[in-house]
């Protein structure tokens, strides 16, 4: 019907197209924050920072600027679409070339190179031993955890070649024969990354792996069946395989086997993808990625070294000794990871609250709500707070008994909090957090991640125990220096630490090793419980600090 012949009760009935598809208007959503500064915006970490630099530093505020720099950058919006790229676009491996030739690459998205470039050039791979830091090489770990910890609300993908490259610059530095220190040292500190198959020789960056696990023996390394056989001159030939070899794309993998003739002695070796002569490594070859339940962005693959060449790191025999050294920074960066993680989870649920109402009211003024923020809140704060002291103890040598039992009292607690963490923050959500085109869907899915890899909750339980038996009075020493002040002024405080020490002295005085372990997770709990509540003694009153701690 013509529009001309309409009469006027006609024309008033009429609606545009768009009006006719529109059912409503959308009020009341809580909208993400297209970007943050994740330094500025995390008052926790920045004057953590700020505090402990500002007693060894001699130019805390350029510290303190190239951090807030690096979160501006972390937190933008570009990076946070390059972070969903990486994850919905899942890497490739590529076994062969087009003509049949052996290549063994991974193929990743544009958006991850990018992000691992954004993170190496920030330093993250070697702030501790490179010479462009900030003016303050006094807590250079400190500073360093404040990047990490970032870049994790990223997206915890990249942070594991990137968190393994930084493990293995201090291994390859202590251990390694100097024809290797020479060729790989320089390229592991220049801050370039360099994604390209090539020779070290033609790169201007390298990142390393590491590859330990077998199908039979996850942690149980010992039980390990790779086979190394002597060719002279620290050179080595490899049979064998590994079960979870993650970033395969890396420039070489610090990997265990077993000497010929050594009696089951485990040692490190130094796999290349490249040989000094430039050639492939054949004997290096992937056979499949994992299909994971997250942490897509990052490949894990299987290896079987078929002939592959390594390079002794250390003494034969002596490579649980080498390679723990790399585990120790990696166990330190998984605590981290998760701090980090539980942090972003907790500023998406208080965004929502902020701006999400409920029966007449903003969610964040209904007291229900208002006190479950304010508890994971406080979790949040802790594990920051833990995280960071931790890594704070890397910058002192005299701190080594304090890092020795910390690293996996912190593993094993912080880690295990953070699936029902972000979980909790998810709830908070609602169905929105629930659907893939909101964040914590996805957190959720990596969150029980770094409890599982780098050692289990019981792996670490056990190694708190074992720290417990060798120079155990020493490690005492240290927790209770940890106390830093607050002992004798804390009623609560001061029970729980002699109930512990008194629980540990008793389990001691049996010499039941089996008892010992039985008891490990509480030990671990409990040392994990202290050491939070001396972190949140100045925040919170007592009653407070014991319902979270």
């Amino acid at each position: 019907m013509c529009s001309d012949y309409l009469d006027d009760a006609t024309r008033s009935t009429t609606v545009t197209l768009e009006e006719a598809s529109s059912t409503h208007q959308v009020l009341n959503q809580a909208p993400l924050a297209p970007s943050t500064n994740l330094f500025t915006s995390n008052p926790t970490l920045s004057s953590y920072v700020a505090h402990h630099s500002s007693k060894t530093c001699p130019d805390v505020p350029s510290v303190l600027l190239y951090l807030e720099k690096q979160g501006e950058i972390f937190g933008s919006a570009e990076m946070r679409r390059h972070a969903d790229t990486a994850n919905e676009v899942k890497p490739k491996l590529n076994t062969h070339d087009y003509m049949g030739n052996r290549i063994d690459v991974v193929e990743y998205t544009d958006s991850y190179h990018e992000i691992m470039r954004v993170g190496i050039e920030s330093g993250v791979t070697s702030m501790p031993w490179d010479s462009h830091s900030p003016r303050c090489n006094i807590t250079p770990h400190l500073h360093r955890a404040g990047l990490i910890y970032m870049l994790n609300q990223l997206d915890p993908g990249p942070c594991c070649p990137i968190v393994m490259s930084f493990a293995a610059t201090s291994t390859i530095g202590k251990y390694a024969p100097e024809f290797i220190k020479d060729e790989w040292m320089s390229k592991l500190l220049t801050r370039k990354y360099d994604p390209s198959n090539k020779p070290i020789g033609e790169k201007e960056g390298v990142t390393i792996g590491m590859s330990m696990t077998e199908k039979q023996s996850g942690s149980d390394v010992r039980t390990n069946t790779t086979r190394a056989t002597n060719l002279g001159g620290g050179e080595y030939e490899l049979t064998g395989h590994k079960w979870f070899t993650s970033a395969p794309n890396s420039d070489g993998f610090l990997t265990l086997a077993k000497v010929d003739g050594e009696d089951g002695k485990l040692s490190c070796f130094l796999v290349p993808r490249h040989l000094p002569d430039g050639k492939k490594n054949e004997g290096l070859q992937f056979q499949r990625l994992k299909d994971k339940l997250g942490d897509h962005s990052n490949a894990s693959s299987e290896v079987e070294y078929r002939g592959a060449v390594g390079f002794l790191m250390g003494e034969e025999g002596r490579g649980v000794g080498t390679i723990i050294d790399m585990v120790h920074h990696t166990r330190l960066e998984c605590g981290l990871g998760s701090a980090g993680a539980m942090d972003k989870a907790l500023s998406i649920a208080k965004g929502h609250v902020e701006r999400r109402e409920a029966f007449g009211e903003k969610l964040v003024d209904q007291p229900l709500m208002r006190h479950l923020i304010m508890d994971l809140e406080l979790e949040s704060k802790a594990a920051t707070l833990l995280s960071m002291r931790m890594a704070r103890s890397f910058d002192d040598p005299g701190e080594a008994h304090l890092g020795r039992i910390g690293v996996p009292v912190k593993k094993f607690f912080l880690c295990k909090r953070q699936p029902n963490f972000v979980y909790e923050c998810m709830e908070v959500v609602g169905g929105n957090g629930y659907t893939e085109s909101w964040p914590l869907a996805r957190m959720f899915r990596a969150s029980p991640l770094n409890s599982i890899w780098e050692g289990s909750g019981n792996v670490m339980a056990l190694d708190v125990v074992r720290a417990l038996g060798k120079g155990k009075e020493d490690v005492f020493k240290a927790l209770e220096g940890n106390l830093e002040g607050v002992k004798g002024k804390d009623r609560n405080l001061d029970k729980h630490w002699e109930t512990t020490m008194d629980t540990i002295e008793k389990l001691g005085e049996t010499g039941d090793q089996a008892l010992m372990a039985f008891y490990g997770r509480k030990i671990a709990a409990d040392l994990a419980s202290f050491s939070i509540s001396s972190k949140l003694s100045p925040f919170v009153s007592g009653s407070e600090k014991w319902s979270h701690a």
